[in-house]
């Protein structure tokens, strides 16, 4: 009996089995993807808007996004009722392929829209409705915009946005029920041409 090709085979075998250790990284699924990168902060009441102080540190952002050295990044404030839960909350300048593009929190009296983008969920088997207003430092109001959110749906993103947020000073993007209930708000600020 010859034992050499079975010899052959074997280290075959062998060295084959040892270049299958190396695995190619794995691509993050989408549900890893949604997660939010940060805790999310909770209030049972409608607190007002914080001022300058009150800002919270930011996480570091996107390297592709651009950044201000010195820009505040506000923390929203979200909160859940009749199904309808906001996991992220967001202001930027645009959206691009369902995401929000360089997230931010200042934005000039000149920008062309500012975009709320919110990822919701909703427990319910019920379609619902989610109104996005935008308010300035006066009392200025923009927005109204109504958002649908299909039924039994564990993430849903969508966004509103506002052509009309020129008034200099402290902003704040708030989510409403359809019944009225804040869902959620995120200050952001407007500067002169920034």
């Amino acid at each position: 009996m010859n034992t050499k090709p079975h010899v052959v085979i074997l280290i075959t075998i062998a060295v084959l089995a040892v270049g299958c250790d190396t695995q190619a990284p794995r691509e993050p699924g989408p549900l890893e993807r949604a997660a939010s990168s940060g805790p999310t902060l909770t209030s049972s009441s409608t607190s007002p808007v914080p001022k300058p102080a009150d800002r919270v540190p930011a996480e570091p952002k996107d390297v592709d996004a651009p950044a201000h050295q010195d820009e505040p990044l506000y923390q929203p404030t979200l909160e859940s009722s009749d199904g309808i839960s906001i996991h992220r909350l967001i202001t930027a300048p645009d959206v691009q392929g369902r995401e929000p593009l360089a997230a931010s929190s200042i934005f000039g009296d000149d920008e062309e829209k500012v975009y709320a983008f919110l990822e919701l969920s909703n427990e319910s088997s019920e379609g619902k409705t989610v109104t996005v207003f935008f308010t300035g430092p006066s009392g200025k109001i923009s927005g109204g915009v109504e958002l649908e959110v299909p039924a039994n749906v564990p993430r849903w993103r969508t966004w509103a946005y506002t052509r009309f947020a020129d008034e200099v000073g402290l902003w704040r993007v708030e989510v409403r029920s359809s019944s009225g209930v804040l869902l959620g708000f995120l200050p952001f600020e407007v500067g002169e041409g920034c």
